[in-house]
C-alpha cells in the first residue's frame, strides 16, 4: 500500500487511484481512534487533553476583544472544537470521565 505522501501524482479521475486512496483515509482514521481511545484509558491521557482543550478556549464565551484577537481567539477554538470532535467519537465516555475528574461533572 502507497503512503498518502508519496511522489506519484494523485489523479482524481482514476478511479483505482481514488478507491485506494479513500482504503488509506479510512485506515488511518481507525488508527488515530484507536490511538486516542488507548490514551483516553489513562489518566495521564486524559489530563493530557483536557490541558488541550482547555487552551484552545471550548470552555470560555468571549468578551470584548479587538478583531484581530477574536480572530485568533476562535482559531484556537475552532482546533479544540475538533479535538472535541475527536474525543466524542472516540470516546464519549472519557470525556464524561475527564469532566468529572476536574471536578466539572
Amino acid at each position: 500500500m502507497a503512503d498518502l505522501n508519496t511522489a506519484r501524482t494523485f489523479d482524481p479521475s482514476d478511479p483505482q487511484q481514488v478507491a485506494e486512496r479513500e482504503k488509506q483515509l479510512k485506515i488511518r482514521a481507525l488508527q488515530q481512534e484507536k490511538l486516542l481511545k488507548e490514551q483516553l484509558a489513562m489518566p495521564a491521557g486524559r489530563n493530557y487533553y483536557w490541558d488541550q482543550l482547555s487552551a484552545c478556549h471550548i470552555f470560555e464565551g468571549t468578551g470584548p476583544m479587538t478583531e484581530a484577537d477574536a480572530n485568533f481567539f476562535l482559531g484556537e477554538r475552532n482546533v479544540g472544537l475538533r479535538l472535541l470532535a475527536d474525543i466524542m467519537r472516540a470516546s464519549p465516555d472519557a470525556l464524561v470521565l475527564m469532566l468529572k475528574e476536574q471536578g466539572n461533572g
